[in-house]
């Protein structure tokens, strides 16, 4: 698999326009961590367990305080939206053999059949590209300037990161 670049970067500015977003944090880490924020609400499903309605604005906010390299894709809305609440509510703790993603792509795939060839951030992404489902991408990171590259990895890499942030 090879890296995939995200071109045309916007800067982010809050408050949030309305939508549904991608949040990927921590753009450095492999694998970064993979959140959803629909209509205000942040959603994601950790090792801490599952955070659904936080408030999104006041959570970016935050994170780009502390430093932390945040980027957005908003994704184009669909016709027929699921509410994303019950796929994270319905989960416990994140542990291996499980992703931060997979209520994401659980939600996208009711809601728009959507079936990455690789269950990964870039199999999810080039899925989004290629149906012409992105609006738009921001980033928050000081050392990058209009592109980003997302590098690849696989199910170990995401079992060794969670692996690592249960012991803290």
């Amino acid at each position: 698999m090879r890296p995939l670049v995200l071109k045309n970067l916007l800067p982010i500015e809050l408050p949030l326009s309305s939508g549904r977003y991608l949040v990927i944090v921590g753009l450095h880490k492999i694998p970064p961590h993979v959140a959803l924020i629909d209509s205000g609400n942040y959603f994601a499903f950790t090792v801490k367990g599952s955070e659904h309605h936080t408030d999104a604005n006041r959570l970016i906010n935050r994170l780009i305080k502390k430093g932390t390299s945040v980027l957005l894709v908003k994704i184009k809305s669909t016709q027929n939206p699921i509410y994303p609440a019950p796929f994270f509510m319905q989960l416990g703790i994140l542990n291996e053999g499980n992703s931060c993603l997979d209520p994401i792509l659980e939600l996208l795939r009711q809601e728009q059949d959507i079936l990455p060839e690789q269950p990964f951030l870039h199999g999810l992404l080039e899925e989004l590209q290629k149906r012409n489902l992105i609006d738009s991408i921001f980033i928050h990171e000081v050392s990058l300037s209009g592109e980003f590259e997302l590098k690849p990895y696989d199910r170990a890499a995401i079992n060794h990161r969670i692996r690592e942030l249960r012991k803290d």
